[in-house]
């Protein structure tokens, strides 16, 4: 249940200004937690292959599901979703760059066009 200042009657009070920041804070770093698991799961989904890779997705979506029945804030839905979105993009970018340069193992999708000349 939401802290609401209106149904507890706490406005009056001196530390309201603390508590709201506490709560606006608290609010940030679980829109951070859970897109940060979404985007690590969507990221894995982009590099990965076969069946695990719809495992991933489905994950994902499974913990979108359950952020979006939690929050109902229109701010905190925008966030959590373009945070997955730019999380996936430069988790996956990242992975790419330190696959290249350290020999691991990369789908060969990845690599078309690297090192052509035009």
């Amino acid at each position: 249940m939401r802290f609401s200042v209106r149904r507890t009657g706490l406005a009056p009070f001196a530390g309201y200004a603390a508590a709201k920041e506490r709560l606006l804070l608290k609010n940030a770093m679980i829109v951070m937690l859970y897109s940060l698991a979404a985007g690590v799961l969507m990221a894995t989904f982009i590099l990965g292959s076969g069946i695990t890779r719809h495992l991933f997705s489905l994950s994902a979506v499974l913990i979108g599901v359950r952020f979006f029945k939690r929050h109902e804030g229109k701010g905190s839905r925008i966030a959590f979703v373009v945070l997955v979105l730019l999380l996936a993009l430069i988790l996956s970018s990242f992975y790419v760059l330190l696959a290249v340069a350290n020999g691991w193992y990369l789908n060969p999708e990845y690599l078309k066009g690297v090192g052509e000349q035009g």
